[in-house]
């Protein structure tokens, strides 16, 4: 079963509050003959009183990133509940969930996929790769510099002693971020990325 509502500028308007959606069916009286989910607002739109096991569809807001072409709904589980986003019901949580995913248009999805969980994941790991792939390469090239000025006694001298002791530092910054890297990356491979169990240092 499947209604929809009488959304134009001025349905908007008149329906943009709380205060107004609550005003609005203030009087209404529920049928005694069928359960119906409860009027509701969702800080957005204000949605009428809906039958149990019905879909209520109401245009999309006027807001930047949607296209009000299209259509918000919500579900009225047959217990006379707001389905939740879980896709289930649960008589504590009177509001229930808009589903505005049909409501973005397609450069806004296009947004929304670049910032998924998971890709922002698989783009840290790259990132991360990249660095202990840059890490690794300054190290050798700190360590071949520091054998060069160490062989030839011809750099040995005041001059290069400060250029000496500058390698010497980054070397061991160097390595405590290897280290630091190499223990998450080994972490996660181990334990997977649920958190469970998890022993390395991964605060940086």
């Amino acid at each position: 079963m499947s209604t929809e509502a009488d959304t134009d500028l001025n349905y908007f308007l008149l329906n943009r509050t709380f205060e107004s959606c609550a005003l609005k069916y203030e009087d209404y009286v529920m049928p005694l003959t069928a359960s119906y989910c409860n009027w509701t607002w969702d800080s957005v739109l204000c949605w009428p009183p809906t039958p149990a096991g019905a879909i209520i569809r109401q245009r999309c807001p006027f807001r930047h990133g949607l296209d009000p072409t299209r259509y918000a709904e919500r579900r009225c589980s047959t217990k006379g509940e707001w389905i939740g986003r879980n896709g289930t019901s649960d008589a504590q949580s009177q509001t229930g969930w808009t589903n505005y995913t049909p409501c973005y248009t397609p450069e806004m999805r296009h947004i929304m996929n670049l910032l998924l969980p998971q890709r922002r994941h698989s783009q840290a790991e790259r990132t991360r790769i990249l660095e202990i792939v840059g890490f690794s390469i300054s190290l050798t090239a700190l360590i071949l510099s520091l054998i060069i000025f160490w062989r030839f006694r011809s750099l040995r001298n005041i001059r290069t002693r400060i250029h000496k002791n500058l390698f010497v530092a980054m070397v061991i910054q160097v390595l405590i971020r290897l280290i630091l890297y190499i223990d998450q990356a080994l972490m996660r491979a181990n334990y997977g990325d649920g958190g469970i169990g998890r022993q390395g240092i991964d605060n940086t």
